[in-house]
């Protein structure tokens, strides 16, 4: 995504990123929910911080029975037209960010469109 936006490739540690994941995960204690989760359908929206573990913790519960709609999923998308519409709210994001454009919700819908139809196919 850096490049998409012209800012220089960020290193990541992703050795020590899937450390703190698990780590966090471990004190969640999943497993005492996981009758109620599967008794019932629901929907778990999990936001956070870069590198929180949202992805980590979305995987993790797909492997308990969930089905897991990753936000970026555009990023990986192999259809030009959803990673075209992720690139255009990721991008005016930063920008809004940045002060630069004010955002209109003309700009952000058409992706939350797309992963709210995702739900409810699962």
């Amino acid at each position: 995504m850096n490049k998409i936006l012209g800012y220089p490739d960020t290193k990541i540690d992703k050795v020590a990123i899937e450390k703190v994941n698990k780590d966090r995960l471990k004190n969640l204690k999943l497993d005492e929910f996981e009758a109620d989760f599967k008794a019932k359908k629901k929907v778990m929206w999990i936001c956070g911080f870069p590198g929180a573990g949202k992805t980590f913790l979305g995987d993790y519960l797909a492997t308990k029975g969930w089905h897991h709609i990753d936000g970026d999923m555009g990023n990986q998308s192999p259809d030009p037209e959803v990673r075209a519409k992720m690139n255009k709210m990721f991008t005016l994001i930063m920008q809004k960010a940045r002060g630069t454009v004010n955002v209109d919700a003309n700009d952000w819908k058409p992706y939350y469109e797309l992963l709210v139809s995702h739900m409810k196919e699962a």
